[in-house]
């Protein structure tokens, strides 16, 4: 027999089934719906018009009575069938499962005397004996008009209702016909259909349901009173707490011992910090996930295995939590960890953490965007998007750091691509600078790439988004904008307009640090403006002016790095303005002011290669020193230092490609250059022997 269509279910009066679902295996299946279970202490036989909302909140109650926390269900009742297997029948599932069920709970209302579906259930179970009861919830007294039922009936000597109306006009034919002489036990439950249909998940609403159906429970539950099993709910409600306290409690001291451990150096202080954000992590991704798993509802998973894993290592407990067990709003804090993991890990040189961080940060975005990808007015979906685009730029970043820019480009530009799609206007504001940003990026990779004229354009698109300059971090992402269009008019042999828009990038870092003294990264900006400008001078022959500029870089440099030696990129735009003044004089030809300058350089970018071995850029800056050092060294007569240092330049470079560098261009391709340095420095004139 064929899968019955709608037009079948409905005629039926049955809950529809889910044809995809009958692909899975049924104890799978039987994880989230419990159709596919060996046996069921009551099959629920309702109106799926009528009681479609209200049996599903019956169902949950009846199972979560007296539930342990490490379980799904106390008792299983059947509901609907998931999922009909192919060539089978409708009926006769059906039929399989009052077979193996204790008892058979009835939902009376209007609509039952002309359920088909209901009147098939019940005839079935009429034509055998059977070892349980018929037990009837009177869910709707609505039609006919003479049947009412208050909620002062809500207990048994109130009943405003008689058996016999219920039987008459709310039961299928064949239980009206068998109950005809007898009266089964029926318990009323309309006077709480309004609060169910309004507020299902009510804490209160549930509490009060278990009452009304004690008569219910002490037949599920046989030889017990019920003092002794409403004794017993309370009881596990109280291991419940005892274990969500005892868990608050481990989180809270792996988190005091991380703020511990977070004052004993700045270094230590990071990783110490790295940990705080796991913990809070952990919190936030696991907390709504057991606090919901003590409501009495049957929705949720398995608390077994949650329980175990974040009892065995509460702060690497999130990478143990499949997405199954993972809430929005955990799976939200989570990706924002691994965003902020990314960063320090980058800023450190850990490429092997950090891209493990944008991997994570990447599955979780990409999982939840696509969740959210159709619902335009949800703004979560914004979110989760945003952090899609950061996730494939870090990647990225991941990529450029080791020097392979083709497929860094690639990931650059997916992300443009994702970030086009971010809102706009006045509904755009928390992801204003999400595109701009993209830009940026695409920009920074084609001028790696050495593709001038495309990274100009994605640059020159910075200008076009007036509202990324409010504020202080808007007006230093113009500066930004105005300091890379100048690397580019560099790059096109345009100085003065490079000098332009330089100052325009030093006139808008200055005013940033004069209105935020205590900020150095805004006082960097002013550092990186007077070095470019430096440069621009020294290209056009202006060596006093240049000098200015570079000892003002300097002094700004050594303010900054004496506050944080462990800032690296501070620590780089030092080493950075030595090198500038190394230049200065070696253009001069003093040579021993540039020799003494490129040490400095160089002792400072050899550490930063040793704190960060796999960052290209400052292993490249290294064999640079090594050159540069050497010219000195060439300068001053001494060639056979000079020959052993461009000899260390060659086996530095080797295994680099010609990256391109705005704050160190001479030469772009330092390996060529050392090798050819090396061939004009003649060889050593042998020594005769008197005889």
């Amino acid at each position: 027999m064929s899968i019955p269509g709608p037009t079948d279910v409905a005629d039926m009066d049955v809950a529809p089934t889910k044809r995809w679902r009958r692909f899975l295996p049924g104890w799978l299946r039987s994880l989230f719906w419990v159709d596919s279970a060996a046996r069921y202490d009551g099959f629920l036989s309702y109106s799926w018009s009528c009681d479609k909302e209200i049996a599903p909140v019956v169902q949950s109650v009846i199972q979560r009575f007296l539930c342990p926390w490490y379980k799904l269900r106390a008792k299983t009742v059947f509901r609907d069938l998931s999922a009909l297997p192919a060539g089978s029948s409708l009926n006769s599932e059906l039929f399989t499962r009052l077979d193996v069920s204790t008892h058979f709970l009835v939902l009376a209302s209007p609509e039952a005397p002309n359920s088909r579906g209901m009147e098939a259930e019940a005839k079935h179970w009429l034509s055998r004996k059977r070892n349980g009861e018929v037990i009837i919830l009177v869910t709707d007294v609505s039609r006919p008009q003479h049947l009412m039922l208050t909620e002062e009936s809500s207990a048994p000597n109130h009943q405003k209702v008689s058996w016999e109306e219920i039987r008459d006009h709310l039961l299928p034919p064949s239980l009206q016909s068998y109950f005809a002489t007898t009266e089964p036990l029926w318990l009323p439950l309309a006077h709480r259909r309004a609060e169910i249909l309004r507020d299902p998940g009510s804490a209160n609403l549930r509490g009060e349901m278990i009452e009304d159906l004690k008569q219910l429970f002490l037949r599920l539950y046989p030889g017990t009173t019920w003092e002794q099993l409403h004794g017993e709910e309370r009881s596990q409600k109280r291991r419940a707490m005892s274990l969500l306290a005892g868990l608050a409690a481990l989180l809270l001291l792996a988190a005091v011992s991380v703020v511990w451990e977070w004052n004993k150096s700045v270094k230590v202080g990071e990783e110490a910090a790295y940990k705080y954000s796991l913990a809070l992590g952990v919190v936030n991704s696991t907390s709504k996930v057991v606090k919901d798993q003590l409501l009495p509802e049957g929705a949720m998973r398995s608390k077994g295995v949650l329980a175990d894993n974040l009892l065995t290592g509460p702060l690497n407990a999130f990478k143990d939590i499949p997405s199954k067990y993972e809430t929005p709003s955990g799976a939200y804090s989570r990706v924002q960890l691994f965003d902020v993991l990314w960063n320090n890990f980058y800023l450190l040189g850990k490429l092997a953490e950090a891209s493990s961080a944008s991997d994570a940060e990447f599955e979780i975005a990409h999982r939840h965007f696509m969740a959210k990808r159709f619902e335009k007015g949800d703004p979560t979906r914004a979110d989760w998007l945003a952090y899609l685009v950061h996730a494939l730029q870090h990647n990225a970043d991941d990529k450029r750091a080791r020097g392979n820019l083709a497929p860094a480009e690639l990931q650059f530009k997916e992300a443009l691509d994702l970030a086009k799609h971010m809102p706009t206007g006045p509904e755009g504001e928390p992801w204003k600078d999400e595109l701009p940003r993209a830009y940026e990026r695409v920009g920074d990779i084609l001028r790696d790439e050495s593709k001038f004229p495309e990274s100009l354009a994605n640059y020159q698109k910075l200008l076009d988004f007036p509202w990324s300059r409010e504020g202080p971090h808007g007006q230093r992402s113009l500066a930004v904008a105005h300091g890379k269009i100048a690397d580019i008019l560099i790059e096109q042999g345009d100085l003065p307009g490079a000098a332009h828009e330089f100052e325009f990038d030093l006139i808008l870092s200055e005013g940033l640090a004069a209105e935020f003294p205590g900020v150095g990264d805004w006082l960097r900006g002013v550092m990186v403006s007077h070095e470019r400008i430096g440069f621009v001078y020294r290209k056009e022959g202006r060596a006093a002016a240049a000098l200015k500029e570079y000892q003002t870089d300097v002094s700004i440099g050594e303010e900054l790095t004496k506050s944080d030696p462990a800032n690296l990129l501070w620590r780089s735009d030092l080493a950075l303005a030595y090198e500038g003044l190394g230049d200065l004089a070696s253009d001069k030809h003093n040579w021993a002011a540039a020799y003494d300058y490129y040490t400095l350089y160089f002792d400072g970018i050899l550490a930063l290669r040793n704190d960060s071995p796999f960052n290209t850029k400052w292993r490249r800056d290294v064999a640079v020193g090594h050159q540069r050092i050497g010219i000195a060294l060439e300068g001053l007569g001494r060639t056979e230092e000079a020959k052993a240092k461009f000899d260390q330049c060659i086996a530095d470079s080797t295994d680099l490609i010609a990256a391109f560098d705005p704050r160190n261009p001479d030469p772009r391709d330092i390996l060529s250059d050392c090798k050819y340095r090396i061939s004009q420095i003649p060889p050593k004139s042998p020594t005769t022997k008197a005889d």
